[in-house]
């Protein structure tokens, strides 16, 4: 009897539990429909306007300036910061972290340096990144000549594994079907991974919702110069890459794509949880289209351990 109880009371609390993960996620979500909608992130408790309005098309007379903060209101940047969330009859308080994917380094597009800076950064040794980085364009690619140090059919055949998909990785947790990833990352290492990397950016890189990591891959320069070029950046919107490197004195941006404009936040991931259990639930969102009423869908949902603390910011009343 006792037995059933204690097990009927862990399904009772595992029930709850859920509960108030589906009421933090649908406040979450709610939030980034209900706000207006930069490049940055969603701006809460501002000037009433609407999305095409925010996006560059003003109305008759225009508003304020974009980074005024008495028009646009308390601004969130989706920067993978942590913010407390309330949810009613939670025994503890929720965090939500919004990360857009924009922000992050696309397996599918960044080139080997700036898959192999990732590993390093999840703690792989150099050589062995480099190593990974070239096995991961060849998994990609559609050719069938692998690079100095990668890996094409023929090696995945004498490891009698299935062959590379040549073509791009559908989810970023595809990276570990890649000859040598699932060996060479542990538990926390994955994690850690996952945290920086997209499959869909959505759009050009955008500077406004980079990690240091992002930055310094994107922009080649050091982990340390890249934290030391956010702090600056501070809540500034910047229009696109290029005027992000020249205000943060950065290198600037090689890629066709550097002077382009991200436009508002379309595709990103949501992280819940509470500060007193490492398990998160991780919501990959496509918000769409460009107007007044936005739907959105849910292209991923999975669970998770978190692989190390953020800072949480203050509440936000969603």
């Amino acid at each position: 009897a006792r037995c059933a109880l204690n097990a009927a009371n862990q399904e009772r609390l595992r029930a709850e539990n859920d509960r108030n993960f589906d009421s933090a996620e649908a406040r979450a979500l709610f939030l980034t429909m209900a706000e207006p909608m930069g490049i940055g992130g969603v701006r809460v408790g501002g000037y009433r306007t609407t999305v095409r309005e925010f996006a560059g098309f003003p109305p008759n007379p225009p508003p304020p300036g974009l980074n005024d903060p008495e028009y646009m209101g308390r601004f969130v940047p989706f920067d993978g910061r942590r913010w407390r969330v309330t949810v009613e009859g939670a025994r503890e308080p929720f965090y939500v972290e919004f990360q857009d994917n924009a922000g992050l380094v696309d397996l599918n597009l960044a080139e080997p340096p700036a898959i192999a800076l990732v590993l390093r950064y999840a703690g792989i040794e150099e050589t062995r990144a480099a190593t990974l980085a070239d096995r991961l364009v060849d998994y990609r690619d559609q050719d069938r000549e692998p690079r100095l140090a990668g890996a094409e059919a023929a090696d995945y055949a004498a490891a009698r594994r299935p062959a590379p998909a040549d073509d791009r990785l559908v989810r970023p947790w595809e990276a570990l079907a890649v000859l040598g990833w699932a060996d060479a990352l542990n538990a926390d290492q994955r994690e850690r991974l996952l945290d920086n990397v997209t499959s869909w950016a959505g759009g050009p890189f955008n500077p406004n919702t980079a990690r240091p990591i992002a930055i310094a891959a994107y922009y080649g320069i050091s982990i340390e110069a890249a934290e030391s070029a956010l702090r600056e950046r501070g809540d500034t919107v910047y229009a696109n890459a290029t005027d992000f490197a020249r205000a943060a004195r950065l290198p600037l941006p090689e890629t066709e794509s550097g002077g382009a404009s991200p436009g508002p936040v379309r595709w990103f991931r949501i992280r819940l949880g509470t500060a007193n259990d490492r398990r998160q639930r991780e919501v990959v969102v496509h918000l769409s289209p460009l107007d007044d009423v936005r739907p959105y869908w849910i292209v991923g949902r999975r669970w998770r351990y978190a692989s190390e603390e953020a800072p949480t910011r203050d509440e936000i009343d969603a």
